[in-house]
């Protein structure tokens, strides 16, 4: 029974820690979702901007403005880096977790059949016991 307790244990942390992982997770592909509707905004923004002629500041604010996109760009490449690797983690812990779910249920038909055994051994000591008074 220790065995059986102990596997049991590990499970519920196996999975308390999917479920911090999952969490984690979501979390972090919200933010991905805002920071990517972010610079959608911002490159429309600089899109408007750049179409109206950006009379203003001249050559010095096309440079500047360039510095702007690439800096985006380069922040866009990263929000999609970092979404695949989540997304990469996601299934692995997705993969964990059925098989966590399933040697979960492997174990309690383990652990209900050695009960039935148990069950049935108590009640053939009974037996055994009164038959022999």
């Amino acid at each position: 029974m220790d065995d059986i307790d102990k596997v049991r244990d590990d499970l519920q942390s196996t999975k308390q820690m999917l479920a911090l992982e999952m969490r984690n997770k979501e979390a972090q592909e919200r933010e991905n979702k805002r920071l990517l509707a972010k610079i959608q905004n911002l490159e429309a923004e600089l899109e408007k901007e750049k179409s109206r002629g950006g009379d203003k500041s001249g050559k010095g604010s096309s440079a500047a403005d360039d510095k702007v996109i690439q800096s985006l760009k380069k922040e866009v490449e990263e929000a999609r880096k970092t979404g695949k690797e989540l997304e990469k983690k996601y299934n692995v812990t997705a993969e964990e977790l059925d098989s966590s779910k399933s040697m979960v249920e492997d174990l309690k038909r383990q652990n209900s059949m050695l009960e039935k055994k148990l069950q049935e051994a108590q009640s053939g000591c009974i037996i055994i016991f009164l038959i022999t008074e």
